[in-house]
């Protein structure tokens, strides 16, 4: 059974995040897809609207050897056929981010897949998780409180949000 929590972040918020995680574990940042495998590895974070609204952390203290696959001939966007992934992604040992773009209303999330059948040490990771989340409601609000599905918003996103209120509702 899989873990998620909703987010809402700005950039900086991002930078915080990614400080503390580098606090917890070695990780590393992969895009969803790119021209050659190389170019799957971000070396930092692109800034928010530049195509890039979600990515995958590897925590690092965990072994994957990644292997990948290639967009075919039927994807929605011709301009990526060939291009590279992880496959299958979910399948390893990381979480699923996919990013905040608060100027368009869309909040974000972080997911784990738990998933059986794969080797790495899943309740060794399931703590790690638990102090991401733990660090994410200490470090955020909820605008409506019991709201089930209401990010949990990082300072920077929070005063954006209370000063854009009609950019609430993703």
């Amino acid at each position: 059974m899989g873990k998620q929590i909703a987010i809402a972040m700005t950039h900086e918020d991002e930078l915080l995040f990614l400080e503390f995680l580098l606090s917890t574990a070695p990780i590393q940042l992969f895009g969803s897809f790119a021209p050659t495998p190389a170019e799957l590895d971000w070396n930092e974070l692109p800034p928010i609207g530049t195509g890039t609204y979600d990515c995958t952390i590897w925590n690092g203290d965990f072994p994957w050897s990644p292997e990948y696959g290639a967009v075919g001939p039927d994807s929605y966007d011709p301009t990526c056929i060939g291009w590279v992934y992880h496959a299958p992604i979910c399948l390893g040992p990381h979480l699923e981010w996919d990013r905040s773009n608060l100027e368009r209303g869309m909040f974000g999330r972080l997911y784990w897949g738990r998933r059986t059948g794969v080797e790495y040490d899943h309740d060794a990771f399931d703590q790690w998780i638990a102090v991401v989340w733990r660090w994410i409601r200490k470090n955020g609000k909820k605008f409506e409180k019991g709201e089930a599905y209401t990010p949990y918003c990082l300072p920077g996103a929070f005063a954006y949000l209370t000063e854009h209120p009609a950019e609430q509702g993703a």
